[in-house]
């Protein structure tokens, strides 16, 4: 939409300025995309920052294709612009019948554009959302005044003032959407920021083992960035995990490893995987979800707490529970420990 604009403004100040005809006559045409374009694009801000592109996004593209077929008529033929005008501040095109039709194009746009500003502004509740479509629909009508500058490609000498409004458009609406952003809480956002914020790290890769999202905690695990992260086969990663068998990658994506422990950073850290499968309506499966959480601390703890208790079973029971081979053997004969006075 700023593109839109901005090729318009600057294309017509040098239409102003040229000293020949022929000069305006090509600044007038490529400013004539600009224009063409800022119905469109108007339109399809506006159904995003209403939420409703999804819904009306055939219609989107329709009207992308509309404009398109009148850039064609611009450059082929005089059916868009039948000549210059020069007016005392300078040179300004004369429309004619597809010229008409675009402006007719132009302004049922921008009115459906403002009425569903103030759709939404009288459906909303007081609150952000409501405050937005107030200052959008402020913004958007201020910007409907340059439209006054149509009025000289008819013959009227009217000065085209356009570029004041656009100003004054620029200034609203940036207020508004620094105060109230453009997008509200949706479930596409939320999951987005709930995958981010998670400490265990997350991959979803495709049925070819391609990583598709990668969240924060699993770009810190691989020491990657997110881009280099996402498109990267299982194949490349795999590797980081020790130790690795040979059908690693196939239970991984058939979605059968459960807290299965692995060292990775070379032993320096130890991660619990868990892999499961998405499936489709028809339970086809069409990705896999693999869950690295760092169990580093957790391990520690654990053997911290066992030699602790291995400590105080040899006070207790002094050499005789050395001589049985207790000591090291795991949580398994720890737990054991309650049958041990029958040997006093």
């Amino acid at each position: 939409m700023t593109t839109t604009a901005a090729l318009w403004l600057s294309s017509y100040s040098l239409m102003y300025c040229a000293l020949d005809e022929r000069v305006a006559a090509g600044w007038s045409r490529i400013g004539q995309v600009g224009i063409l374009f800022i119905p469109a694009s108007v339109y399809h801000f506006t159904l995003a920052a209403l939420g409703n592109y999804e819904r009306l996004k055939r219609r989107v593209w329709l009207i992308w294709e509309i404009s398109l077929g009148f850039l064609l008529t611009v450059f082929t033929g005089d059916a868009f612009i039948g000549g210059m005008r020069h007016y005392d501040w300078g040179y300004y095109p004369k429309y004619n019948w597809m010229g008409t039709l675009f402006i007719c194009f132009f302004c049922a746009l921008m009115a459906l554009s403002l009425q569903g500003y103030w759709r939404a502004y009288r459906a909303a509740p007081a609150g952000a959302a409501r405050l937005r479509s107030q200052g959008l629909l402020r913004a958007f009508g201020i910007a409907y005044l340059g439209s006054f500058d149509f009025f000289a490609a008819y013959g009227i000498p009217l000065y085209p003032f356009g570029y004041i409004p656009v100003l004054g458009f620029i200034l609203f609406a940036n207020r508004t959407i620094r105060r109230y952003r453009l997008v509200d809480i949706t479930p596409e956002l939320a999951a987005k920021q709930i995958i981010n914020a998670m400490e265990d790290a997350l991959l979803i890769l495709d049925s070819d083992g391609i990583v598709r999202v990668a969240n924060h905690s699993a770009c810190d695990i691989f020491s990657r960035s997110g881009s280099d992260l996402e498109g990267s086969p299982l194949s490349t990663l795999a590797p980081a995990f020790a130790p690795v068998t040979d059908s690693f990658a196939r239970e991984l994506l058939d979605g059968r490893l459960r807290n299965s422990e692995y060292s990775i950073r070379h032993g320096a850290t130890t991660v619990s995987l868990s892999s499961f499968v998405m499936r489709d309506a028809d339970q086809a499966p069409i990705a896999t979800v693999c869950m690295i959480r760092d169990i580093t601390k957790e391990k520690s703890t654990q053997r911290e707490i066992q030699r602790h208790i291995e400590r105080g079973m040899a006070r207790r029971f002094g050499p005789q529970y050395r001589h049985n081979g207790l000591i090291g053997r795991g949580s398994r004969r720890t737990a054991a420990t309650s049958r041990l006075p029958r040997h006093r």
